[in-house]
Protein backbone atom coordinates (compact mmCIF):
# COMPACT_ATOMS: atom_id res chain seq x y z
CA UNK A 1 0.00 0.00 0.00
CA UNK A 2 1.31 3.43 -0.93
CA UNK A 3 -0.98 6.00 0.76
CA UNK A 4 1.41 8.91 0.02
CA UNK A 5 4.40 9.37 -2.29
CA UNK A 6 6.76 9.35 0.71
CA UNK A 7 5.39 6.15 2.30
CA UNK A 8 5.21 2.59 0.99
CA UNK A 9 4.00 -0.26 3.22
CA UNK A 10 3.94 -4.01 2.71
CA UNK A 11 2.30 -6.88 4.56
CA UNK A 12 2.97 -10.53 3.82
CA UNK A 13 1.78 -13.83 5.24
CA UNK A 14 3.36 -17.24 4.69
CA UNK A 15 2.36 -20.67 5.89
CA UNK A 16 5.38 -22.97 5.97
CA UNK A 17 5.51 -26.74 6.50
CA UNK A 18 8.69 -28.80 6.70
CA UNK A 19 8.56 -32.60 6.81
CA UNK A 20 11.44 -34.65 8.22
CA UNK A 21 11.82 -38.09 6.65
CA UNK A 22 14.07 -41.07 7.25
CA UNK A 23 14.84 -43.35 4.32
CA UNK A 24 15.30 -46.75 5.90
CA UNK A 25 16.54 -50.09 4.64
CA UNK A 26 14.48 -53.18 5.33
CA UNK A 27 15.37 -55.08 8.50
CA UNK A 28 14.87 -58.82 8.53
CA UNK A 29 16.11 -62.04 10.01
CA UNK A 30 17.80 -63.92 7.16
CA UNK A 31 17.50 -67.23 9.01
CA UNK A 32 13.74 -67.16 9.51
CA UNK A 33 12.90 -64.82 6.60
CA UNK A 34 10.78 -62.63 8.91
CA UNK A 35 10.72 -58.93 7.95
CA UNK A 36 10.90 -56.71 11.03
CA UNK A 37 10.79 -53.35 9.27
CA UNK A 38 9.92 -52.60 5.65
CA UNK A 39 12.13 -50.33 3.59
CA UNK A 40 11.02 -46.89 2.56
CA UNK A 41 10.47 -43.33 3.60
CA UNK A 42 9.22 -42.77 7.13
CA UNK A 43 7.79 -39.44 8.31
CA UNK A 44 9.71 -38.69 11.53
CA UNK A 45 8.59 -35.12 12.20
CA UNK A 46 6.85 -32.02 10.93
CA UNK A 47 7.28 -28.31 11.61
CA UNK A 48 4.46 -25.90 10.85
CA UNK A 49 4.92 -22.15 11.09
CA UNK A 50 3.18 -18.99 10.05
CA UNK A 51 5.13 -15.86 9.19
CA UNK A 52 3.58 -12.39 9.41
CA UNK A 53 5.73 -9.51 8.11
CA UNK A 54 5.03 -5.80 8.01
CA UNK A 55 7.45 -3.44 6.27
CA UNK A 56 7.66 0.24 5.45
CA UNK A 57 9.80 2.57 3.37
CA UNK A 58 9.68 6.25 4.30
CA UNK A 59 11.23 8.97 2.11
CA UNK A 60 10.65 12.30 3.90
CA UNK A 61 13.21 14.10 1.73
CA UNK A 62 14.86 13.14 -1.60
CA UNK A 63 18.19 12.72 0.22
CA UNK A 64 16.88 10.76 3.21
CA UNK A 65 15.12 7.40 3.35
CA UNK A 66 14.25 4.92 6.07
CA UNK A 67 13.29 1.27 5.81
CA UNK A 68 12.03 -1.08 8.47
CA UNK A 69 10.23 -4.34 8.99
CA UNK A 70 8.82 -6.51 11.77
CA UNK A 71 8.25 -10.28 11.55
CA UNK A 72 6.38 -12.55 13.93
CA UNK A 73 6.63 -16.32 13.43
CA UNK A 74 4.82 -18.83 15.68
CA UNK A 75 6.14 -22.38 15.16
CA UNK A 76 5.12 -25.88 16.21
CA UNK A 77 7.12 -29.12 15.76
CA UNK A 78 5.85 -32.68 16.27
CA UNK A 79 8.02 -35.77 16.02
CA UNK A 80 7.28 -39.46 16.01
CA UNK A 81 7.90 -39.38 19.79
CA UNK A 82 5.81 -36.28 20.61
CA UNK A 83 3.21 -38.43 22.38
CA UNK A 84 5.80 -39.52 24.96
CA UNK A 85 5.20 -37.26 28.00
CA UNK A 86 8.90 -36.59 28.58
CA UNK A 87 9.29 -35.27 25.02
CA UNK A 88 6.06 -33.61 23.87
CA UNK A 89 5.72 -31.03 21.13
CA UNK A 90 7.98 -28.07 20.62
CA UNK A 91 6.42 -24.69 20.08
CA UNK A 92 7.35 -21.09 20.34
CA UNK A 93 7.64 -17.71 18.74
CA UNK A 94 10.36 -15.85 16.89
CA UNK A 95 10.33 -12.08 16.54
CA UNK A 96 12.63 -10.09 14.31
CA UNK A 97 12.86 -6.43 13.38
CA UNK A 98 15.17 -4.25 11.37
CA UNK A 99 15.44 -0.55 10.74
CA UNK A 100 17.86 1.41 8.63
CA UNK A 101 18.31 4.89 7.34
CA UNK A 102 20.41 6.41 4.60
CA UNK A 103 21.40 10.02 4.10
CA UNK A 104 22.73 11.01 0.68
CA UNK A 105 25.53 13.45 1.50
CA UNK A 106 26.32 14.16 -2.17
CA UNK A 107 25.96 12.55 -5.58
CA UNK A 108 28.93 10.33 -4.73
CA UNK A 109 28.70 9.78 -0.95
CA UNK A 110 26.10 8.10 1.31
CA UNK A 111 25.95 7.52 5.05
CA UNK A 112 23.81 4.69 6.44
CA UNK A 113 22.90 3.45 9.90
CA UNK A 114 21.10 0.17 10.64
CA UNK A 115 19.81 -2.02 13.46
CA UNK A 116 18.69 -5.68 13.45
CA UNK A 117 16.97 -7.55 16.27
CA UNK A 118 15.88 -11.15 16.72
CA UNK A 119 14.40 -13.01 19.68
CA UNK A 120 13.12 -16.56 20.07
CA UNK A 121 11.39 -18.47 22.83
CA UNK A 122 11.06 -21.95 21.40
CA UNK A 123 10.86 -25.05 23.54
CA UNK A 124 8.97 -28.07 24.75
CA UNK A 125 5.30 -27.41 25.32
CA UNK A 126 5.28 -30.17 27.94
CA UNK A 127 7.36 -28.87 30.86
CA UNK A 128 7.74 -32.24 32.63
CA UNK A 129 10.71 -33.12 30.43
CA UNK A 130 13.91 -33.39 32.41
CA UNK A 131 15.87 -31.43 31.48
CA UNK A 132 13.69 -29.25 29.22
CA UNK A 133 15.32 -28.49 25.89
CA UNK A 134 14.64 -24.92 24.83
CA UNK A 135 16.01 -22.33 22.46
CA UNK A 136 15.71 -18.85 23.91
CA UNK A 137 17.95 -16.13 22.60
CA UNK A 138 18.16 -12.42 21.91
CA UNK A 139 20.37 -10.88 19.25
CA UNK A 140 21.12 -7.25 18.33
CA UNK A 141 23.28 -5.84 15.56
CA UNK A 142 24.06 -2.18 14.86
CA UNK A 143 26.09 -0.95 11.91
CA UNK A 144 27.15 2.32 10.35
CA UNK A 145 28.69 2.78 6.91
CA UNK A 146 30.09 5.48 4.67
CA UNK A 147 30.04 4.72 0.92
CA UNK A 148 31.88 6.71 -1.72
CA UNK A 149 31.56 6.22 -5.51
CA UNK A 150 34.67 7.37 -7.37
CA UNK A 151 33.39 6.43 -10.82
CA UNK A 152 30.77 4.20 -12.39
CA UNK A 153 33.03 1.17 -11.84
CA UNK A 154 34.90 2.02 -8.61
CA UNK A 155 33.49 2.51 -5.11
CA UNK A 156 34.68 2.18 -1.51
CA UNK A 157 32.92 1.50 1.76
CA UNK A 158 33.94 1.91 5.42
CA UNK A 159 31.71 0.00 7.84
CA UNK A 160 31.56 -0.60 11.58
CA UNK A 161 29.29 -3.17 13.28
CA UNK A 162 28.54 -4.16 16.84
CA UNK A 163 26.83 -7.51 17.50
CA UNK A 164 25.41 -8.83 20.77
CA UNK A 165 23.97 -12.32 21.32
CA UNK A 166 22.53 -13.65 24.58
CA UNK A 167 21.26 -17.19 25.22
CA UNK A 168 20.30 -17.62 28.89
CA UNK A 169 19.34 -21.28 28.43
CA UNK A 170 22.91 -22.57 28.57
CA UNK A 171 24.28 -20.18 31.17
CA UNK A 172 25.99 -17.86 28.74
CA UNK A 173 28.14 -20.46 26.95
CA UNK A 174 27.13 -19.07 23.54
CA UNK A 175 26.86 -15.39 24.52
CA UNK A 176 29.09 -13.00 22.62
CA UNK A 177 29.82 -9.38 21.82
CA UNK A 178 31.68 -8.52 18.65
CA UNK A 179 33.04 -5.38 17.02
CA UNK A 180 33.88 -5.52 13.32
CA UNK A 181 35.31 -2.96 10.94
CA UNK A 182 35.47 -3.32 7.19
CA UNK A 183 37.17 -1.32 4.48
CA UNK A 184 36.01 -2.50 1.05
CA UNK A 185 37.11 -1.38 -2.38
CA UNK A 186 34.89 -2.49 -5.29
CA UNK A 187 35.97 -2.68 -8.92
CA UNK A 188 33.26 -3.53 -11.44
CA UNK A 189 34.58 -4.94 -14.71
CA UNK A 190 32.94 -3.60 -17.86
Amino acid sequence: VRPWNWLKTTFSYQYLTTDFRDNANAASNTTSGVIYSPAGSLLTGRTDSQRYTFGAVIIPHPRVYFTGSFTYEPTKTRTANSDVPAIGQYRGDTYSADASGTYVLSQTTDFSLGWNFSEANYGQANRIAAPPVDMRYQEHSIDAALTRRFSQNVSARLQYSFDYYRDPGIRGANDFRAHTAFAVLNFRLP
